[in-house]
């Protein structure tokens, strides 16, 4: 098991320890790209995911499923 050094953990670290997925790692290369900046204002998030072409609106909250529906046939009795 992982333990952190300090009580904040790097979004980075938690995409590759929960998905162990390396979002820093080059997709051509395998090289270690790095962070250059963050977008915050929530005016500009929304120019640059237009400018993407991704969509600028939040998704619709989906309502919350009965836990009771996954154990179907083969549910724990």
């Amino acid at each position: 098991m992982l333990y952190a050094a300090s009580p904040r953990v790097d979004w980075a670290s938690l995409l590759r320890r929960s998905f162990e997925v390396d979002v820093l790692a080059c997709p051509s290369c395998g090289g270690r790209l790095r962070v250059l900046g963050e977008v915050t204002d929530t005016a500009m998030v929304g120019l640059v995911l237009e400018s993407l072409g991704m969509p600028t609106d939040a998704p619709r909250v989906a309502r919350a499923r009965d836990p009771t529906e996954w154990l179907g046939e083969h549910g724990v009795e």
